[in-house]
């Protein structure tokens, strides 16, 4: 009937450099040696790294900040002066002509 459950250690997560491992509570968790050539592999990993980073950086060619800001600020500005152009095209000539003939529609004496 009222039977009680078995009691077990809690567990804790205890992440390691590189993984992590699941130890009954009070368990020290023991440091993981790495042999010589896995840190020489790292090291020449890292030296890669930092030499294909500084070939980057040294480069010349390639689109640069500048190139692009300077491309924004002439699309702006060349979108600006249509928009200007069309506005005055309308104001001047498309606007009154219009108007004259919706009210020369609606003034229709017949």
């Amino acid at each position: 009937m009222g039977e009680i459950p078995e009691q077990r250690p809690e567990t804790v997560k205890q992440p390691e450099q590189g993984e992590s491992s699941v130890r009954p509570q009070g368990e020290k968790a023991e440091p993981e040696r790495q042999s010589k050539p896995e840190l020489q592999q790292k090291s020449d990993e890292k030296l890669q790294s930092r030499a294909k980073l500084a070939e980057v950086f040294s480069q010349k060619s390639g689109e640069g900040f500048v190139d692009t800001a300077l491309k924004i600020l002439i699309s702006v500005v060349v979108g600006a002066l249509l928009l200007a152009g069309l506005y005055t095209l309308f104001k001047d000539t498309i606007l009154p002509t219009l108007t004259q003939k919706i009210t020369s529609l609606f003034n229709y004496q017949g």
